[in-house]
């Protein structure tokens, strides 16, 4: 009930470490949004931060594409942070791998040309994601998928020379193994690491790597080599199961160049 950016709250959609996602309603459009709000960021956070929420806002916005979800609003009102984005029907691939959903391959092609799509649109514009995973990427009721959460995002053009202790960390379960390094060699290839990892797991029904903690999983990134997805699911095509493996590859430069 509570009215925020010219939208009233209606519920809560997803909650995290730093922020809140809930479903509103936009007063002057008279749509359903999505109104992400972050935890005291100001305070909690400090000013690194809250130029990383305002660099996700300027960059998506700039990424009109149909596979990205849509920034429509950004900025602080009341003391609130927030962003006014499109919003989404439907789930998360998390959700889906959750409930063990199995991707016939007409259907798992066609959600990854989606997201090599976005992700092609997103790197012409100099932007890498950095925590590309299925909990980022919503399906929605008719099947296309959409890449979301450039939480992490860098620039290129702005982080030449950072400090390594401050680049984008990722999520280790499809971290690249620069990214594991906390190296500042983070790029384009990185991106398609991570989708690689996600199309590993949906394909294959577990992620390349697994462990007991983060620091096993963060290790085998970076010195073991993942089953071939064909040997755990002979059903998977050898050319893809190739093509997987080849955006494994522990040196960037072995991967493939583009995601498109």
């Amino acid at each position: 009930g509570m009215h925020l950016a010219g939208c009233r709250i209606d519920e809560v959609i997803g909650d995290g470490a730093t922020a809140t996602v809930y479903k509103a309603h936009h007063l002057v459009l008279d749509i359903p949004v999505a109104v992400k709000v972050f935890h005291d960021i100001q305070q909690q956070c400090g000013n690194e931060t809250m130029n990383r929420f305002l660099t996700e806002a300027r960059v998506v916005a700039r990424i009109n594409h149909p596979n990205v979800v849509a920034v429509m609003n950004a900025g602080e009102e009341r003391g609130y942070y927030f962003i006014v984005m499109q919003y989404v029907r439907g789930g998360s691939l998390f959700d889906l791998l959750k409930q063990r959903v199995e991707f016939r391959l007409t259907d798992f092609v066609r959600v990854f040309v989606d997201l090599c799509s976005a992700l092609s649109a997103a790197h012409q514009q100099t932007v890498v994601h950095g925590d590309l995973k299925p909990a980022n990427i919503l399906i929605t009721h008719s099947g296309k998928a959409m890449l979301g959460d450039f939480g992490l995002v860098r620039v290129l053009r702005k982080y030449r020379g950072e400090d390594p202790s401050k680049v984008i960390k990722g999520t280790p379960m499809y971290m690249s193994p620069e990214q594991a390094r906390g190296g500042i060699d983070v790029g384009v290839r990185s991106d398609i690491y991570s989708l690689g990892a996600t199309m590993y797991h949906v394909i294959t029904g577990r992620p390349p790597f697994e462990g007991l903690t983060y620091r096993d999983v963060i290790r085998k990134h970076l010195d073991e080599e993942p089953l071939s997805p064909s040997l755990i699911n002979p059903s998977v095509p050898p050319l893809l199961s190739s093509l997987i493996m080849k955006t494994l590859r522990k040196d960037p430069e072995e991967r493939l160049r583009s995601a498109e």
